[in-house]
């Protein structure tokens, strides 16, 4: 089955309900501005995918000294990684700015065999949204609910919704166990961006500026249905930062994004977040009960 083949998404994201993160926070405020139209229906995210098979080659060839492989190669490599490892979990923590207004954000993805969980957290002084995904062999279950803080809510098991496979991924832009929901190949590298991949104490690290457009193809559907926005948001900018450890292991992955989105309202708003995802890797994580709470260690 498809969802077994697949690693954890690293989605956690700093757009709206970072589930995958995020909910525009931006858009609630009412500062008319002039959006760039961008139509991402031109392109298909499949054209610019990373090729996986060549790169799990490359990485066996390494023979344990990885510092010749590009920051392509191992930033893929390394989530490709997760799919020799049944229980972990992702942690995040971000924030989204929007002119005077700051949307708080905590995430959690747990892989438990072949199930996986999600939680996404989101609160300002004006926004405030939490939802939870169960992904099971079979389909997605989708729960939106109300916040008691940043990190608790309630949900009503009476009011999930359940998706195929197919559906949510057109829905969300990925499943839960996808590796990535940020499109990171040669093809989506930004040419007078930086890229880097070096040597860094034990571990590595690295840094790759993305194009504003092609590495967000699939990541643009989420915030469409995330937030309820008539149109795709507009980035202006993304990149991201990955620390590993010394057999290229995900230790932990921050993102940085700036992008302008429009509500049905017609107000729109610039947006810039950060996010930074943990990976706990040692196992013993449960995925909790609907209701039950889950701890956040890293603040």
């Amino acid at each position: 089955m498809q969802a077994k083949t697949k690693t954890l998404i690293i989605t956690l994201s700093v757009l709206g309900v970072a589930v995958a993160v995020g909910i525009p926070t931006g858009l609630i405020l009412g500062e008319n501005l002039k959006a760039p139209t961008v139509s991402y229906g031109d392109f298909s995210g499949d054209a610019y995918s990373y090729d996986m098979t060549a790169g799990r080659i490359k990485y066996q060839a390494c023979d344990g000294d990885y510092s010749d492989l590009t920051a392509v190669d191992a930033f893929n490599i390394s989530l490709d990684l997760l799919s020799d490892i049944e229980n972990y979990r992702l942690q995040g923590y971000g924030q989204a700015t929007a002119l005077i207004v700051t949307q708080d954000i905590r995430s959690t993805i747990i892989r438990d065999g072949d199930s996986y969980f999600e939680e996404s957290f989101s609160k300002s002084s004006m926004v405030q949204c939490a939802w939870r995904m169960y992904q099971s062999e079979d389909d997605v279950r989708q729960y939106r609910g109300e916040l008691t803080s940043l990190e608790t809510a309630t949900f009503d098991e009476t009011e999930g919704e359940t998706y195929s496979f197919p559906s949510y991924a057109e829905r969300m832009g990925r499943l839960i166990s996808d590796r990535s929901i940020y499109i990171v190949s040669d093809k989506t590298v930004l040419p007078d961006g930086i890229s880097s991949f070096e040597k860094d104490g034990d571990g590595y690290r690295l840094h790759i500026d993305l194009h504003p457009g092609l590495a967000v193809l699939n990541y643009v559907k989420q915030m469409q249905t995330v937030s309820d926005l008539p149109s795709p948001p507009s980035f202006n900018s993304f990149s991201l930062e990955m620390e590993m450890d010394e057999s290229l292991r995900p230790v932990s992955l921050t993102t940085f994004e700036s992008y302008y989105a429009t509500t049905s309202m017609g107000i729109g708003s610039n947006v810039n977040g950060e996010m930074t995802t943990y990976f706990e890797l040692d196992g013993g994580f449960e995925i909790p009960s609907l209701n039950e709470p889950e701890s956040y260690d890293h603040v």
